[in-house]
């Protein structure tokens, strides 16, 4: 990596790259994955807006590392988890999904695991 890729990836708008991207490897591997055929037959406007909250909580993230991603979505799993619509068997499993995801994160994101 170059210096200057670095400073793109520090500056803002590399925040904004690494929350699309991670975007992207999240929904794609939750709606097209090995499993996506029936994810995409679960997936409900609650799952999406969890979604894009982690994706707000990554994006503020000045350093992204696996603890921090676990520690995001456990915040953002137990507030959709409160809401009167989700289950708490729903949101336990998209909590594990996305958990399940952060190798595809981080190698996208250009980061190493910490």
């Amino acid at each position: 990596m170059t210096k200057q890729d670095k400073e793109i990836i520090d500056s803002k708008a590399g925040v904004i790259i690494r929350a699309g991207l991670i975007s992207a490897v999240v929904g794609g591997l939750m709606l097209y994955g090995p499993k996506g055929e029936k994810n995409r037959r679960l997936i409900k406007t609650w799952a999406i807006k969890a979604k894009a909250d982690l994706i707000d909580e990554v994006e503020k993230m000045k350093n992204v590392s696996e603890d921090r991603y676990h520690l995001a979505i456990g915040r953002v799993i137990r507030k959709y988890g409160r809401m009167k619509n989700v289950s708490e068997a729903e949101a336990v499993k998209l909590g594990r999904e996305l958990r399940r995801h952060w190798q595809s994160v981080i190698s996208e994101v250009g980061k190493n695991k910490k």
